[in-house]
């Protein structure tokens, strides 16, 4: 049983230090005790729960306000406890999951407070990046709560690219392009725990996983095993059940 099991987004969030990190997968593992993969993976993401330890699996993106969000979506699923899906409920889970990132990340009361006063797009912009969210995301909350969408996150009809958003205000936030890249390169790196990657070299060291599967973990060619070796498996055919299931947590 998780210690997230119960608990509600506020509570989540005072457990996160009451902030979203650039590094939101690393700020879970340590603060939730959850442990974070990014790897290709077709689809918004998954949870397992492997030796009592939730592991969360999302995809890499550069993106890094959807996979913020894939991230929370599997916090709510951990809190609550709807990580084994049962077919004739799947729908209400999701959405309860849904509804937990979206209160976890924008909550009621501070979208209303934004919207209690005269609005900025320089505030939006704090809270968009604050926040870890998209333009898209916000908007759809505000829109959840009967407000109207300023029109400086609208564009031909529909939200601005968050980027573009965020770049249009980047100096008055006290943010350069260099904080941005560097948020998007930590969503788009292929990611495993280093104590997770550790027990993989060791099972590659005993002979019980492919060698290539540590290369495919670490995205990169490991140099300690040889080229033979290198092509007896090929990691990329790997899903993540089948990493998992080769760490034995």
């Amino acid at each position: 049983m998780s210690d997230l099991q119960g608990k509600t987004p506020e509570e989540v969030w005072e457990m996160l230090g009451e902030k979203i990190e650039i590094d939101f997968s690393s700020q879970v593992e340590e603060h939730l005790h959850i442990d974070v993969v990014q790897i290709g993976l077709e689809g918004n993401g998954t949870c397992l729960i492997l030796d009592s330890r939730p592991v969360i699996v999302v995809p890499r993106t550069d993106n890094w306000f959807r996979q913020v969000f894939a991230i929370a979506h599997e916090i709510g699923h951990i809190a609550n406890d709807t990580t084994i899906k049962r077919d004739d409920e799947i729908t209400v889970q999701e959405r309860g999951a849904n509804r937990f990132a979206a209160d976890l990340l924008m909550p009621k009361g501070l979208i209303e407070g934004l919207f209690g006063k005269q609005i900025a797009a320089v505030r939006i912009a704090q809270f968009v990046w604050d926040r870890g969210i998209s333009v898209a995301a916000l908007a759809n909350r505000i829109s959840k709560f009967e407000y109207e969408i300023p029109n400086f996150l609208l564009e031909d009809d529909k939200t601005i690219a968050t980027q573009k958003f965020l770049g249009e205000h980047l100096q008055e936030i006290g943010l350069t392009w260099e904080d941005v890249q560097r948020r998007a390169s930590l969503s788009g790196a292929q990611r495993f725990p280093t104590h997770v990657l550790a027990a993989l070299y060791e099972q590659v060291n005993r002979g019980k996983a492919p060698a290539g599967t540590y290369e495919w973990a670490l995205g990169v060619k490991n140099t300690t095993v040889t080229e033979e070796e290198s092509t007896l498996k090929h990691p990329e055919s790997l899903s993540s059940y089948d990493v998992m299931e080769l760490l034995e947590l």
